[in-house]
Formats: C-alpha cells, structure tokens, sequence
C-alpha cells in the first residue's frame, strides 16, 4: 500500500467517524425532544369501553375543537379515547 492510499485510507476513516458523530448527536437531539414533549401534558382516557365508530365520533368532535386526542384499545375489543389531562376542561 502506498503512502498516498494510506493517507487517503485514514481520511475516509476520520470521515466516516464525523458522519457517524453527527448521527448520533442528532439521534440524541430527537430523542430528548420526545422525551420532553412526552412528559409535558400527560393523556389520560376520556372514554372508555367504545365501539370504534364511537371512538372516532369522540375524536372528530374532539379534533373539530382543536383537542389533540388519539385512541387505543380497551378490553374485549372495544377502544379507549385519550386526551391530555390539561384539555379535560375545555
């Protein structure tokens, strides 16, 4: 191997090294941005035991009013609807 491959070797290497850094920090940027924004507003159910077509009534008349809301299954087949426990109010 010559002088001129090992150099360019090495620098293809510090390369690869800065690419993967920079991956990981922005991994890491995303991840606590989740983690903050996950711990922000808690969702706690609002209904519960829901056939489905129930469930997206509830979040469309919810989502209607601009309260972000999402839906999960419940026992036995029926859904649950969530919504952030500081919008339980509105």
């Amino acid at each position: 191997m010559s002088k001129v491959d090992s150099q360019k070797s090495k620098v293809e290497r510090q390369k690869s090294k800065v690419g993967s850094r920079k991956a990981n920090v922005a991994l890491a940027a995303v991840a606590a941005l989740a983690l903050l924004a996950s711990g922000c507003d808690k969702q706690s159910t609002l209904h519960s035991g829901l056939e489905e077509r129930q469930a997206n009534l509830v979040m469309a008349a919810l989502l209607d009013a601009g309260i972000t809301c999402s839906k999960a299954p419940g026992e036995e087949g029926t859904w649950n609807v969530l919504c952030s426990e500081s919008k339980f109010a509105e």
